[in-house]
């Protein structure tokens, strides 16, 4: 074996490291100088210093520790995070409404973060080990299942945020469910289209649910007081109320499915199948054109765009709501100053 700085240093990107710290170091001064009135002890620039060591802390770990020890304990890794994701739903503080983050003393730190890394290095220790060229349906739920259950926790908690950033993942999975399972779709665009409709289906449940917890009951109840069926209440009450949500949602959607690279990604057989954000990828990755840059452009401007469309929908259905909140507030203020 070659020697420790042979191995080592040859690899070491200087200019993204450097980068790195540059960025932590103006990210502490902006701390330091934003809190140094509220927070004369100092204590969130202190425990971000401290932060920042444990982070250099950790790089240096993984960057001197052969990666064959980390594949060796990634089981023992995957279970520890698998524990604190169940603990916190049971024993768990809740800090903005999700219960994502560990306390101790004047700490805290998100187990789910950890189990990004932690899920990564089981999956591919599991792939490693396969001695198949091909995934059995047997080795297929085993992957999906790595996959899934800290993705459920986190769920749960509820954090959707960070579950989201497990989509590099979700797009192996896509790529198994119709390599193994689904044989007879295959790759392609249809298997494109339907990754993405199953993905993004939780985009508009969130923001749907969210506008439904906003409106509350009172509106159905009072439908079915005036003798409205339950699909006149749905057609004629709850749908007008919930489609601010609804457009909003499509603009969402709209959004994260042009501009998807990875699902698209895996899912593509090349050629005709790729999409527009594969063929930018890959012209840059040469001499970028004219061409590249046109179509970057241009999807960029549509896609403002239609978030723009979708945010100024939501203001035009949602004025009326906005200007009883205005009147109500000004009927209480004139009653206090009674």
């Amino acid at each position: 074996m070659p020697p420790l700085r042979d191995r080592v240093l040859p690899t070491l990107d200087l200019n993204f490291l450097g980068t790195a710290l540059v960025i932590s170091a103006v990210g502490c001064m902006l701390i330091y100088s934003a809190t140094y009135f509220s927070d004369p002890s100092l204590g969130i620039f202190k425990r971000q210093l401290l932060w920042l060591a444990i982070g250099i802390g950790l790089m240096l770990l993984f960057l001197f520790v052969d990666y064959h020890v980390f594949f060796d304990i990634a089981p023992i890794l995957y279970g520890i995070g698998m524990v604190l994701l169940a603990y916190l739903l049971v024993f768990g503080q809740l800090t903005a409404k999700v219960k994502s983050w560990i306390h101790i003393g004047g700490f805290q730190f998100q187990p789910s973060e950890f189990m990004k890394i932690f899920t990564a290095l089981l999956l591919a220790k599991f792939f490693d080990s396969n001695d198949r060229a091909y995934l059995t349906p047997r080795s297929f739920v085993i992957a999906m299942a790595i996959i899934g259950a800290p993705v459920v926790l986190i769920i749960i908690q509820p954090d959707f945020g960070t579950a989201a950033t497990f989509f590099p993942l979700v797009g192996v999975a896509m790529f198994f469910v119709f390599t193994v399972l689904f044989t007879t779709v295959g790759l392609g665009t249809v298997a494109e289209t339907l990754a993405l409709v199953t993905w993004n289906l939780s985009w508009p449940a969130i923001i749907v649910q969210a506008r439904l917890v906003t409106i509350g009951k009172q509106y159905e109840e009072a439908a079915a007081d005036l003798g409205a069926s339950p699909f006149v209440a749905l057609t004629r009450v709850l749908l007008p109320l919930l489609t601010p949500a609804i457009v909003a949602s499509a603009a969402v959607v709209f959004a994260i499915s042009a501009d998807d690279f990875v699902i698209s990604q895996w899912l593509s057989k090349g050629g005709e199948t790729d999409t527009v954000p594969i063929r930018i990828y890959s012209a840059t990755r040469a001499a970028p054109l004219p061409s590249v840059n046109a179509i970057a452009t241009i999807m960029m401007v549509s896609t403002l765009i239609i978030v723009t469309l979708g945010f100024l929908t939501w203001r035009f259905f949602t004025r009326g709501e906005r200007r009883a909140g205005k009147a109500a507030e000004d009927i209480g203020g004139a009653f206090n100053l009674t």
